[in-house]
């Protein structure tokens, strides 16, 4: 089972009202050696109140995205090569792939899209500079992108590192609050 398939199982089973250390007993028992995978799965599944709550700035923060992925694409027009380059591609695509999984509230992503931007605001500070209005308006998503990303990470997704979920002293995984 894939990552989809074991948000999908948490997600059912948290509507029917188990815990989320039950269901990470349940998986883990079903899935043997797919612990990190399935206890990341499960702390990246928000709590329906903090969904709740963050609802807005998340959707603020899916719009500044698809801007970004706008401004990246219109800041390298007029180009002097013909043709769209990898570069150009990937600084339009990512942004739109991380909106996908912000628009689903995937906690994995948002510590992903800080980092991501961060390394575009220092390209544009130390590299590219601020050649035109467009710039300016992208360094200005960007930097908006970082702090909203930070935030929700930090407010949602307490429980999640950059790399999975984080550990409790006893050495178990800390899946969140339910």
């Amino acid at each position: 089972m894939g990552v989809k398939g074991i948000s999908g199982r948490v997600t059912q089973e948290l509507h029917s009202g188990k815990s989320r250390e039950e269901i990470f007993q349940l998986l883990s028992g079903e899935m043997p050696g797919q612990q990190d995978r399935i206890a990341y799965t499960i702390a990246s599944v928000p709590n329906e109140v903090l969904r709740k709550r963050y609802l807005y700035l998340n959707i603020l923060l899916f719009l500044l995205l698809i801007g970004a992925g706008a401004l990246a694409l219109m800041s390298s027009f007029p180009s002097e090569d013909e043709g769209l380059s990898f570069f150009l591609l990937v600084t339009t695509i990512v942004p739109l792939v991380i909106a996908y999984f912000v628009l689903r509230f995937y906690g994995g992503i948002y510590k992903v899209c800080a980092v991501w931007f961060l390394v575009d605001l220092a390209e544009t500070f130390f590299f590219t500079g601020f050649a035109d209005n467009v710039s300016l308006i992208k360094l200005f998503f960007s930097f908006l992108i970082v702090l909203i990303s930070f935030f929700i990470a930090h407010r949602v997704f307490p429980q999640l590192g950059f790399l999975g979920p984080n550990k409790k002293i006893d050495g178990t995984y800390m899946l969140g609050e339910d």
